[in-house]
């Protein structure tokens, strides 16, 4: 199962990067992830690469402090077995909306 299909999980809406608003496909309302794909940390040796590894960030969006939602992807992540690290909640001024981040490490 990719990140993607894990996030999907969630039920809450899911985007690589940002989502692209069209006149078919509004931006979702809030609450929201997108993901992005960090840089790899490799197993080598012996010229080969024995383990691929890569890093994530999930940004979970929401219009205000919620717990719920968190421990909903929280849970989803655990249940995947993917350990991750989470920042404090920030609060976007410009955007009027909090955002919380989740680094996850895929093996």
């Amino acid at each position: 199962m990719n990140l993607k299909e894990i996030l999907d999980s969630t039920e809450i809406p899911v985007a690589y990067d940002h989502f692209t608003e069209t006149s078919e496909t509004p931006i979702p309302s809030l609450p929201f992830i997108t993901y992005v794909e960090g840089d790899s940390d490799n197993t080598m040796a012996d010229n080969n690469v024995w383990k691929i590894i890569n890093d994530y960030t999930i940004e979970l969006y929401t219009e205000f402090k919620a717990l719920d939602i968190e421990q909903k992807l929280e849970n989803v992540l655990l249940a995947n077995k993917l350990p991750f690290n989470s920042s404090s909640t920030e609060w976007i001024e410009d955007e009027k909306m909090f955002v919380k981040y989740y680094y996850v490490r895929m093996i």
